[in-house]
């Protein structure tokens, strides 16, 4: 697998700072459309069900969970988070 440049500085930057991780997880999340927030909520072991329906009440409680938790996760968890993001093809 070949990684360019600008990767390479991502993931350099990724790894040094925790707080660049958790801004991108969350800018995801406020910009994302349902799909995204539940696939994100799978991703952090929230209960989906909790939040079935694509009307704007749940999507918001289901971000409520999400920030949440991702402000009070440590590095590693945020890395974790990150790497699923990426994995799924929702960044870079």
């Amino acid at each position: 697998m070949k990684i360019t440049k600008r990767q390479l500085r991502r993931i350099i930057k990724e790894a040094i700072d925790p707080e660049y991780m958790r801004e991108e997880i969350m800018s995801f999340a406020e910009e994302t459309d349902a799909d995204g927030i539940y696939a994100l909520l799978d991703i952090i072991g929230g209960d989906i069900t909790n939040f079935a329906g694509d009307d704007e009440s749940s999507i918001d409680a289901a971000f409520d969970v999400i920030d949440k938790h991702v402000t009070g996760s440590y590095p590693e968890d945020l890395a974790y988070i990150h790497q699923e993001l990426t994995n799924a093809g929702y960044f870079g």
